[in-house]
Protein backbone atom coordinates (compact mmCIF):
# COMPACT_ATOMS: atom_id res chain seq x y z
CA UNK A 1 0.00 0.00 0.00
CA UNK A 2 1.58 3.22 -1.20
CA UNK A 3 -1.15 5.74 0.54
CA UNK A 4 -2.99 6.45 3.76
CA UNK A 5 -6.66 7.19 3.56
CA UNK A 6 -9.26 7.87 5.91
CA UNK A 7 -12.96 7.56 5.17
CA UNK A 8 -15.42 9.03 7.84
CA UNK A 9 -19.42 8.56 7.50
CA UNK A 10 -21.84 10.82 9.44
CA UNK A 11 -25.68 10.45 9.93
CA UNK A 12 -26.41 14.00 10.65
CA UNK A 13 -28.28 16.52 8.33
CA UNK A 14 -25.38 17.00 5.43
CA UNK A 15 -23.55 20.12 4.34
CA UNK A 16 -26.55 22.08 3.66
CA UNK A 17 -27.78 21.58 7.28
CA UNK A 18 -27.05 25.76 7.42
CA UNK A 19 -23.57 25.40 9.24
CA UNK A 20 -21.79 28.90 8.71
CA UNK A 21 -18.28 27.47 9.64
CA UNK A 22 -16.54 25.65 7.50
CA UNK A 23 -12.52 25.83 8.86
CA UNK A 24 -12.29 22.62 9.88
CA UNK A 25 -12.76 21.43 5.91
CA UNK A 26 -10.64 23.85 4.69
CA UNK A 27 -7.97 22.50 6.92
CA UNK A 28 -8.10 19.07 5.82
CA UNK A 29 -8.46 19.91 1.80
CA UNK A 30 -5.01 22.13 2.91
CA UNK A 31 -2.99 19.09 4.83
CA UNK A 32 -3.98 16.87 1.77
CA UNK A 33 -2.45 18.89 -0.73
CA UNK A 34 0.12 19.53 0.97
CA UNK A 35 1.04 16.13 0.54
CA UNK A 36 0.00 15.70 -2.84
CA UNK A 37 -2.90 13.99 -1.29
CA UNK A 38 -7.44 14.58 -1.84
CA UNK A 39 -9.74 15.06 0.43
CA UNK A 40 -13.30 15.25 -0.85
CA UNK A 41 -16.28 15.90 1.47
CA UNK A 42 -19.72 15.61 -0.06
CA UNK A 43 -23.64 14.31 0.98
CA UNK A 44 -24.30 10.59 0.25
CA UNK A 45 -27.60 10.44 -1.99
CA UNK A 46 -28.78 8.61 1.60
CA UNK A 47 -27.74 11.86 3.82
CA UNK A 48 -25.14 12.97 6.22
CA UNK A 49 -21.92 13.72 5.72
CA UNK A 50 -18.95 11.57 3.68
CA UNK A 51 -15.32 12.67 3.98
CA UNK A 52 -12.64 11.01 2.28
CA UNK A 53 -9.24 11.99 2.75
CA UNK A 54 -5.67 10.32 1.64
CA UNK A 55 -1.89 10.79 0.91
CA UNK A 56 0.80 9.38 0.10
CA UNK A 57 3.00 7.44 2.72
CA UNK A 58 6.50 8.49 0.54
CA UNK A 59 6.21 12.18 -0.30
CA UNK A 60 10.28 12.52 -1.57
CA UNK A 61 10.08 16.10 -0.55
CA UNK A 62 9.82 15.41 3.07
CA UNK A 63 10.87 13.21 5.25
CA UNK A 64 8.40 9.56 6.21
CA UNK A 65 8.46 11.17 10.15
CA UNK A 66 7.15 14.68 9.12
CA UNK A 67 4.57 13.05 7.26
CA UNK A 68 3.47 10.62 9.82
CA UNK A 69 3.05 13.19 12.12
CA UNK A 70 1.46 16.09 10.25
CA UNK A 71 -1.55 12.87 9.47
CA UNK A 72 -1.89 12.31 13.67
CA UNK A 73 -1.79 16.03 14.80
Amino acid sequence: MDRLELLVDDDGIGLSGGATRRSGLVNLTRRANQHRGRCRVYSPADGGTRVSWAVPLRDTRIPAQAVAMEVLS
